[in-house]
């Protein structure tokens, strides 16, 4: 793929800078390695985004349909696991200015709670992948985001 970014027109690249699901700073700093290749042998535009909260059980189908919504919540809540990369995101922030970052944890909260249903959407779909219909909600943030970096570009 890094053959292709030589030729290729492209502004900005988006990709996945963490995995939520391991605490294992080499992992992430290998992803983040990748995206500070792209950005300075490159000169391309890099938004990071922080991988989504994942889980030990499937929260539609193992939890949702069969324990209801509030006993979902609280599994949810009580899951310590579900951002194991929650320091190297915080160090990855504070010390990397060179990469565009985005973390849409919040997104996935109602009151500081993380939630299996959000304004009447089902959040996930398993464990760990969210379902199409909660990702358009994204677009609105995805698109200021993108515009506030194309556009300091100029």
């Amino acid at each position: 793929m890094l053959d292709y970014l030589k030729d290729a027109d492209i502004d900005l690249v988006i990709a996945q800078a963490t995995a939520a699901d391991t605490s294992n700073m080499k992992i992430h700093q290998q992803m983040i390695d990748q995206l500070e290749h792209v950005k300075n042998e490159h000169g391309m535009e890099v938004l990071a985004i922080r991988d989504n909260p994942r889980y030990r059980f499937n929260v539609l189908l193992e939890s949702l349909e069969i324990n209801g919504l509030k006993e979902t919540t609280i599994m949810m809540n009580e899951d310590k696991q579900n951002q194991n990369d929650e320091d190297y995101w915080r160090q990855f922030e504070n010390e990397n200015k060179s990469l565009h970052k985005i973390d849409l944890t919040d997104y996935f909260m109602v009151d500081g709670n993380f939630q299996p249903v959000i304004c009447s959407v089902i959040v996930y779909r398993d464990e760990n992948h969210i379902t199409n219909t909660y990702a358009k909600g994204f677009g609105p943030i995805f698109e200021k985001k993108i515009t506030e970096i194309l556009e300091g570009r100029k």
